[in-house]
C-alpha cells in the first residue's frame, strides 16, 4: 500500500535503486493520497495505472457467528494477537471435536507458516479451519470459504485502534478466491455490533485494486 507521500518517497528510492526497466506497485484506490502525477514528478519516469476487479463474488453475512459451535469447514477466524489466536483454536476444537485448526500469524517462522498453510490447503490433512492474524492478507492464496472477524480492532505497536476500510477489505478478500474450491466468499463477525460496522462499509468490498507501473 502507498498511502502517504513521505512513505512513497522512501519506498520509491529503495525500489528504483536497481534501475529496473519497469516496476509494478500494487495499491488500493481507498488509500491513494498520492496521484500518478506526483509519482511521475518524484521519479521522472512514465507512470501507467491499471484497475483490477475481483473475479469471484464476496458477500457480507446477514448474521454474526456468535458462538464457536457455528464454525464450519473452510472457515478462517481472524484475531490480532498470538494469545487470542491460540485461545480461539482451543475453544473451536473444544466446541466441535471433529474440527482441527491451523494457526498462522506474522511472527510464526516461515517454515512453520508454510507448513500450516499446506495443512489447511490439503483436504485430506484433517485440518479444516484456519485461525489467523492479518498475515493472511499478505499474499497467501488459501481455500477459505468464510472470513470471521473476532474483533475489528488491533494494536498497531502504539495504540489499539479500529481497522481501516483497507485492512478490512484486504482480510475479507481472502474468502472465496478465484481458482480455489470456494469461488464464492463470505465475511462475517463474531459479534453483532461488529457485523453492523462491516455492513455499513460493505460498498468497499468489491475489491477493485490499482496497479501502478513505473517505466524507466
Amino acid at each position: 500500500m502507498l498511502p502517504i507521500v513521505h512513505d512513497l518517497c522512501a519506498l520509491t528510492k529503495v525500489l528504483v535503486a536497481g534501475s529496473p526497466h519497469s516496476l509494478p506497485l500494487p495499491t488500493d484506490p481507498l488509500g491513494l493520497t498520492t496521484s500518478p502525477r506526483d509519482l511521475h514528478v518524484l521519479t521522472k519516469d512514465a507512470v501507467t495505472v491499471k484497475s483490477y476487479s475481483r473475479l469471484t463474488p464476496l458477500t457480507v453475512s446477514n448474521r454474526a457467528l456468535r458462538s464457536f459451535k457455528h464454525v464450519e469447514k473452510g472457515d478462517c477466524l481472524v484475531a490480532f494477537h498470538r494469545q487470542g489466536l491460540y485461545e480461539m483454536k482451543r475453544k473451536i476444537e473444544q466446541s466441535s471435536p471433529s474440527l482441527k485448526c491451523c494457526v498462522i500469524y506474522g511472527g510464526l517462522p516461515p517454515d512453520a507458516r508454510r507448513q500450516q498453510a499446506q495443512l489447511f490447503s490439503n483436504p485430506d490433512s484433517g485440518y479444516d479451519v484456519l485461525v489467523a492474524s492479518d498475515a493472511i492478507g499478505m499474499g497467501l492464496n488459501l481455500a477459505i470459504k468464510r472470513i470471521i472477524f473476532s474483533t475489528l480492532e488491533k494494536f498497531d505497536g502504539r495504540r489499539k485502534r479500529p481497522l481501516t476500510p483497507i485492512e478490512v477489505k484486504q482480510i475479507a478478500g481472502r474468502a472465496g478466491r478465484f481458482g480455489t474450491v470456494y469461488e464464492e466468499g463470505e465475511v462475517t463477525t463474531m459479534h453483532a455490533e461488529d457485523l453492523r460496522l462491516v455492513r455499513q462499509g460493505a460498498s468497499f468490498l468489491g475489491e477493485t485494486w490499482c496497479g501502478w507501473g513505473l517505466h524507466c
